[in-house]
């Protein structure tokens, strides 16, 4: 099985974390109302194991969060956050082109409402759950 990488990716405040922690929520069972998410998590209806990197806007957390997910023999997905531009997105970009890795950007923006942040972040979630490799 190969490995897929969903990378939620924007500036700074537009609901990359936000995104993961709900997309960890619905539908991996794990709640955290706050901070960045990091771990190993099992979706039983798919039958396989997901990687999880919410820490996305320095190089650091980058490399810090691929180092404790590759330690996970039989990962299938990484979902993880990273700033649209500069080293942390080609650090991401080099990381899939390395391990051979479906690679699938979903691009973030800065919504000033709440509503309309909510809405987003939905979308994303849907969006991750749509790029997910079947059984």
């Amino acid at each position: 099985m190969s490995l897929t990488i969903i990378c939620l990716t924007g500036p700074a405040s537009t609901g990359k974390t936000s995104t993961i922690r709900e997309f960890t929520r619905r539908y991996l069972g794990y709640h955290r109302p706050r901070g960045d998410v990091l771990g190993i998590f099992e979706m039983p209806r798919l039958r396989y194991v997901f990687g999880v990197s919410g820490s996305g806007d320095a190089l650091y957390f980058i490399l810090k969060g691929q180092k404790f997910l590759t330690r996970y023999h039989g990962l299938r997905v990484m979902i993880v956050a990273s700033r649209s531009n500069g080293i942390t997105l080609q650090r991401v970009q080099q990381f899939a082109t390395k391990t051979r890795a479906a690679f699938y950007p979903i691009p973030t923006t800065k919504i000033a409402s709440n509503q309309g942040r909510a809405q987003a972040i939905n979308q994303n979630v849907l969006e991750i759950r749509r790029r997910l490799p079947k059984k």
